[in-house]
């Protein structure tokens, strides 16, 4: 049987490296460059609002966390996100993750096994699921993202 030790240092580190990294992707970018767009996917800046959306009704729809400040966010998953600036969204990015981290600093080992509804999945999931599943969705769209800034020769997230 496994022994249940949950440590979130290392990995809340690894993502906070990974969190400056889209920062730093993100930053320079004009509104022509966060319109850059592969095909008919979503653009630089409709990927990064798609990030902040997430992380959002994550963190305030389904956890109940954050207040109006958060709920705000929730709406940046819509065809606006092109009218967002580089500011703006990096402004989304640091709001939703000084949200997580400061529930992961208040979240115990028990908080973790507390269960949500996740309308997509049509079941109940652990909240440590749901951070886990945060995580990951940023790391598929810090890709995309990479992917797209690349293909118009620009640094994407990468070390």
């Amino acid at each position: 049987m496994i022994q249940e030790n949950i440590t979130l240092s290392m990995p809340i580190e690894w993502w906070r490296a990974y969190q400056d990294l889209l920062i730093r992707a993100i930053t320079p970018l004009t509104a022509d460059q966060l319109a850059f767009r592969l095909g008919t996917q979503r653009s630089a800046g409709e990927i990064a609002a798609h990030i902040v959306a997430v992380r959002a009704w994550y963190l305030h729809g389904v956890m109940g966390e954050g207040g109006p400040e958060i709920e705000s966010l929730l709406g940046w998953d819509n065809a606006d996100a092109l009218a967002r600036s580089s500011a703006e969204l990096l402004s989304g990015i640091e709001q939703t993750w000084q949200l997580l981290t400061a529930c992961l600093a208040r979240w115990t080992a028990d908080d973790l096994h507390d269960t949500f509804f996740i309308n997509w999945r049509d079941h109940d999931e652990p909240r440590g699921w749901v951070v886990w599943h945060m995580l990951e969705h940023e790391i598929h769209h810090g890709g995309e993202l990479s992917f797209t800034l690349g293909c118009n020769g620009l640094p994407g997230v990468d070390v």
